[in-house]
């Protein structure tokens, strides 16, 4: 079952719930509350708990001393969930984010021209996407696929408009958008996108590369982009510590990404295998924060 076919778990009413708790009886009674909820979703969701039981199985398979915990997983995304809030309701004070190798994307900005940044489901990006917008003068877009979430959405409307002034939702990106999104590089501005799952839509623009042992399919949307906006590309990945204390890394992945027409599909898996080697690397370091909950080598 891929990450789209899952049916929504949560609902806007809980969302709206969860934030009058968290803003009435504070962070810590929120983790408190949630836990119960965390350990239902666990054990009532059987394609999860393979899921992350397959996900432990690669990683251990190439270090073994990597502990098999993968209810974790689901306590730091639900953790992390809450700690969203703070980003959401614009309470970032309270977050202790410590940046690493920030000034790549400083550099880039000066330059003139922005750049396209990779994220993933590796670590929480919101928080990560605050460390941008709270400390850096940059201006990040961020495209979204809002099918699977679309009450979650409309509660962020109705919470902070301003948090979504630079989302772009979208259900795929043709070329009118690709050549808005080339204004906004061109302008100095950097453009976010998912580069680690395919959905149902762009299953026929996939690659397959070694990943934790196994081939996987990532998409190629991410790389055709980047190269049509002819700017380097960038990933970014936040690492939750504790309730305020997170790591987050910047990284320069590609000066320009480059596809001959004759060797279009090989140059691709050129680029995709250098990002999975490096989302291969943080899983190692931070395996519990690994949120992909479907068959990821499916």
């Amino acid at each position: 079952m891929s990450w789209q076919q899952q049916r929504e778990r949560g609902n806007a009413a809980g969302i709206r719930l969860a934030l009058g708790v968290y803003r009435w009886l504070g962070k810590r009674f929120c983790y408190a509350i949630s836990y119960p909820a965390m350990v239902y979703f666990y054990w009532s969701n059987a394609g999860l708990r393979r899921a992350l039981a397959d996900y432990y199985r690669q990683l251990r398979g190439l270090d073994s001393t990597i502990a098999y915990t993968p209810f974790a997983n689901v306590k730091q995304f639900g953790f992390g969930i809450i700690d969203r809030l703070d980003v959401w309701l614009g309470r970032t004070e309270r977050l202790n984010i410590t940046r690493h190798n920030h000034h790549v994307l400083l550099q880039q900005a000066e330059s003139g021209q922005g750049g396209v940044i990779f994220a993933s489901h590796l670590g929480n990006f919101e928080l990560s996407r605050a460390a941008g917008r709270e400390r850096l003068p940059v201006t990040l877009n961020v495209i979204v696929d809002y099918a699977n979430a679309e009450k979650i959405n409309s509660v962020m409307q109705a919470v902070n408009q301003d948090f979504l002034a630079n989302v772009i939702a979208v259900e795929h990106i043709d070329m009118l958008l690709a050549m808005q999104l080339k204004e906004k590089v061109d302008a100095g501005e950097f453009v976010v996108i998912s580069a680690d799952r395919v959905n149902q839509k762009s299953a026929g623009h996939s690659l397959a590369v070694p990943f934790l042992g196994r081939p996987a399919a990532f998409p190629t949307g991410p790389y055709i982009l980047a190269k049509i906006l002819g700017c380097p590309v960038f990933s970014l990945y936040a690492f939750r510590h504790s309730a305020s204390d997170y790591e987050v890394y910047f990284h320069r992945l590609f000066e320009r990404v480059t596809l001959p027409k004759r060797q279009r599909e090989a140059a691709i898996k050129d680029y995709m295998r250098a990002y999975a080697q490096q989302l291969e690397s943080y899983c190692r370091k931070y395996p519990q924060q690994w949120f992909n909950f479907y068959d990821f080598w499916g």
